[in-house]
């Protein structure tokens, strides 16, 4: 049986994700299927997904856009009582949180593929469930060096 690389896994997850998204645009119905789900499930395993949809019902996620272009950050807070705002880019597998840089980065062989913070900010994306916040150049940028600073 040939191993799933990464590579692999993140086609697989992108396929999935897209075609999600695609049906639901494309659809007066704006939840998951079953089948859905189930995937999602396989893909995410289900505790790091059930995290996911718990950030997407609790908390208030925004999508912040640099006025007249396609630039985009997700931020939302963690839970109660660590308070973490995460800031994320909505398409990049990356996130600063201890279980990403312990179970993803630091790990031999990885068990699992992202964090429940990704796939949330994912989801409510796909989803619709976003606060969007459009802002001018200047305010984007000061809100992405937070995420990535520049030299």
């Amino acid at each position: 049986m040939q191993q799933i690389t990464p590579t692999i896994l993140s086609e697989v997850i992108e396929k999935v994700l897209n075609r999600i998204e695609e049906r639901l645009l494309n659809s007066h119905e704006k939840q998951l299927t079953t089948q859905e789900y189930i995937e999602l499930n396989v893909l995410f395993q289900e505790e790091v997904l059930a995290k996911a949809f718990h950030i997407i019902d609790t908390q208030t996620i925004v999508s912040y856009r640099q006025e007249n272009t396609t630039n985009e950050l997700i931020e939302f807070a963690g839970s109660w009582p660590s308070q973490t705002v995460y800031k994320l880019f909505p398409f990049i597998n990356f996130c600063h949180c201890t279980f990403f840089k312990d179970e993803i980065l630091k790990a031999p062989e990885p068990a699992y593929y992202t964090c429940e913070h990704v796939i949330a900010a994912r989801l409510a994306r796909i989803l619709n469930k976003l606060k969007i916040e459009i802002l001018p150049k200047h305010k984007f940028n000061f809100i992405q060096k937070q995420i990535a600073p520049q030299d």
